[in-house]
């Protein structure tokens, strides 16, 4: 795979990634289950058989950690980022395993890839899912040599604004201290 783009969840591609699907040589949507709304996984699936593009989904269900870390506070993690206290227990688990599966299951995507298109360090508006797929990404990227292309369309000011202080964060990427 020369060209790829990366998402979290199913929509993810066309909200973030719109000017580049027509070239890419497979986008993938790494969390396409809902882990309780059984018809919108379904759904998902319905829509993925359609589409006019090779989009594939991974076999993983989605954490359910979404609002689950202090956006007030990140706390950058080599795996997302660090979740609340008040996060449900079984979410938590979810959003831990889905690292490592996300590494195995895009190690090989990424050995052959030259460019990825994803979701940014601090997942666009702040979604906890999305900045762990960015450091899943950004971590083989950086082990396999492929450039990585993310979505920038907020200035710091408009996140400031919503009370969102995910990218400033997030800006500069993990430190090899901060992944291992």
């Amino acid at each position: 795979m020369r060209k790829l783009v990366i998402v979290a969840h199913p929509d993810d591609e066309a909200i973030w990634f719109s000017p580049v699907l027509s070239s890419a040589d497979l986008i993938l949507v790494t969390f396409p289950r809902h882990p309780s709304k059984v018809r919108l996984t379904e759904a998902r699936e319905l829509v993925r058989r359609d589409y006019p593009l090779r989009l594939e989904f991974l076999p993983l269900t989605a954490s359910g950690a979404f609002r689950q870390s202090d956006w007030s506070s990140r706390k950058p993690a080599r795996y997302g980022v660090e979740l609340a206290d008040t996060c449900p227990a079984e979410s938590r688990e979810r959003y831990f395993a889905n690292y490592d599966k996300l590494l195995a299951a895009l190690d090989h995507l990424l050995a052959d890839a030259v460019e990825v298109y994803s979701h940014n360090p601090w997942g666009e508006y702040g979604h906890e899912e999305h900045i762990q797929v960015w450091c899943a990404v950004s971590e083989l990227a950086e082990k396999h040599g492929c450039s990585v292309w993310i979505w920038d369309g907020f200035s710091n000011e408009v996140l400031e604004e919503r009370g969102v202080r995910t990218r400033l964060d997030h800006y500069t990427p993990l430190s090899a201290e901060m992944r291992r």
